[in-house]
């Protein structure tokens, strides 16, 4: 009788274990990031965010005689068209456009201009540039300046501003610990130093696409 106790006492914890291992596990599972955003163009930030593109590459475009081109090529055309359901084409014009991607990598559109942006997470950074003009009608030929700036797209409700400090720590304030890791650094120099490692973090922390919520 007392071997019959000890052995349900023991099938109890080791049922007890497994369960809890398993609880522990789903919630690392729910935490693992899927950050790779599916190419084609995209008319709004709210379908970026769902990852779904409104035209994939296969609708696009370029001219008769390019039988292979890259979305990047497409982005650059003069005139920008579509094959529409009804395999008819049909043109778009760039402001109808918040950005493509293309090979997992996105880029903005801003002033008719596409901008890469080259860190993509929660918190994306790009530069916004603009090249430099030679004005054709001007009677003295001067160029006008090119201007670049940094820029931060906050992936939780698509706003874009100026890469700043500031800025930054209002967005990192959404993960109180980090945000009071980030604080306890009292120098602002050291601080700005360490701005890109603390939005690797927050970016690790906070995926864009967590498990489950890609669709293919």
């Amino acid at each position: 009788m007392k071997y019959k106790t000890k052995s349900l006492i023991l099938l109890i914890l080791i049922c007890s274990v497994s369960c809890f291992a398993q609880k522990k596990n789903s919630g690392k599972i729910a935490k693992q990031v899927a950050s790779e955003i599916k190419d084609g163009v995209y008319f709004s930030f709210e379908s970026l965010k769902n990852n779904l593109p409104d035209l994939l590459p296969e609708d696009l475009f370029k001219s008769y005689y390019d039988s292979t081109f890259s979305l990047w090529q497409w982005s650059n055309s003069t005139n920008l068209y579509y094959i529409d359901k009804n395999a008819k084409k049909q043109s778009l014009s760039r402001d109808s456009i918040w950005g493509f991607s293309e090979d997992g990598t996105p880029y903005i559109c801003l002033n008719s201009r596409f901008h890469k942006i080259q860190t993509v997470g929660s918190i994306s950074l790009f530069n916004e540039s603009y090249p430099m003009v030679r004005d054709p009608l001007s009677p003295v030929m001067t160029d006008a300046k090119a201007t670049s700036i940094d820029r931060i797209l906050d992936f939780e409700n698509g706003t874009i501003a100026n890469y700043s400090l500031e800025y930054f720590s209002i967005i990192l304030s959404r993960d109180p610990d980090l945000y009071a890791e980030f604080n306890a650094i009292k120098k602002e120099k050291t601080k700005r130093k360490k701005t890109y490692s603390y939005l690797e973090k927050y970016n690790n922390r906070h995926p864009m696409f967590p498990i489950g919520t890609i669709t293919k």
